[in-house]
C-alpha cells in the first residue's frame, strides 16, 4: 500500500466516523486497522535495527546530527522531484 493510498483510506474511514461517537482514536489502533503487521517483517526489522546499533556501538558506522540528516533527505527529495518534472 502506498502512502497516498493509505492516506486516502484514513480520510475515508475518518469521514465514516460520527464526531459525536468518538472523542479520540488512538494512532496505533488506526494504523493496525489499516495495515496488518506481518510478524516476519517485524522480526526482520528488529534484527536489522540490532545490527545497525551494534555497528554504531563498535564504531563501524557514525551517526549524523539530526539537522544534517534532515538537510540531506530534503536535498534527495528535491532531486527526485526535479527528475519527475
Amino acid at each position: 500500500m502506498t502512502l497516498d493510498t493509505w492516506m486516502d483510506e484514513v480520510e475515508r474511514r475518518a469521514r465514516e466516523v460520527d464526531s459525536g461517537e468518538v472523542e479520540m482514536i488512538p494512532g496505533d489502533q488506526v494504523l493496525q486497522s489499516l495495515h496488518k503487521i506481518d510478524p516476519e517483517i517485524e522480526k526482520a526489522w528488529a534484527k536489522e535495527t540490532r545490527r545497525r546499533l551494534d555497528d554504531y556501538e563498535q564504531g563501524k558506522i557514525e551517526a549524523l546530527p539530526g539537522e544534517q540528516f534532515n538537510k540531506e533527505i530534503q536535498e534527495l527529495n528535491e532531486q527526485e522531484s526535479d527528475k519527475t518534472k
